[in-house]
């Protein structure tokens, strides 16, 4: 029974960090029926909702479909690294930020400067002591081919000893390249990989743990071909 209970709800989909809309308003399509929302968006989540307070929604099932597309173009190891950094500017998802009073903040992990010059400052990110302490940032499709991370210019680099660096792809993490040494300080340990992917993230797989890093920087290949450039 009940079909009404379907009505009035909408489909998106979360591309380029908002969530976009897909399609129309459902209507009361009667039981054992479905209702489409047809759109050409590339995106990494789909969602139901009713933009209404004091509202519900029951169904059935519900189906996600894409397109038909061409065989995905390699991102491998025999690609050249592009020097452009494109985290750079993009806002670090970060599990903890602590001792921000030094004046460190999850802000410095992506400003573009990675203080090889600096003089002791204290401009970086600071994790809290933690389970699995980690910073993410997320951009549009990209063929990941190196993750950098910069050590602190004042004191402490083996404070980011023994973090991994992961790619999210095909719906979960992917390890790219090793795990970080003490590269002393003002100095980078990278890690290298080929895959496409939407996130990357540096992490500790630890308890009771911390990480401090004064710069995050993805670099994706060079003229890399792009498995999916528009959705039409």
């Amino acid at each position: 029974c009940c079909s009404h209970q379907m009505k009035g709800v909408v489909a998106e989909i979360w591309s380029d960090g908002k969530w976009k809309r897909c399609g129309g308003t459902s209507s009361n399509v009667g039981r054992k029926k479905a209702y489409s929302f047809k759109c050409a968006i590339v995106g990494t989540k789909a969602r139901i909702i009713k933009h209404k307070n004091n509202a519900w929604i029951t169904t059935s099932e519900l189906e996600v479909f894409g397109a038909a597309r061409k065989k995905e173009m390699p991102c491998d190891s025999s690609m050249g690294i592009s020097n452009k950094n494109f985290a750079r500017g993009l806002r670090a998802k970060v599990s903890s930020e602590c001792y921000k009073r030094n004046p460190t903040n999850k802000g410095y992990l992506t400003d573009g400067d990675n203080r090889k010059r600096g003089h002791g400052d204290k401009k970086y990110w600071h994790s809290c002591r933690e389970n699995k302490p980690n910073a993410e940032v997320s951009f549009p499709l990209k063929c990941i081919r190196e993750v950098k991370i910069w050590s602190r210019a004042d004191c402490c680099s083996h404070q980011m000893k023994g973090v991994v660096a992961e790619v999210w792809s095909d719906g979960k993490w992917k390890r790219c390249g090793g795990t970080s040494n003490n590269v002393g300080t003002k100095n980078f340990y990278s890690f290298r990989c080929a895959m496409y992917g939407t996130k990357v993230r540096i992490i500790k797989h630890k308890n009771n743990a911390w990480i401090t890093t004064s710069e995050l920087q993805v670099y994706g290949a060079i003229n890399p071909h792009v498995p999916i450039k528009e959705c039409t």
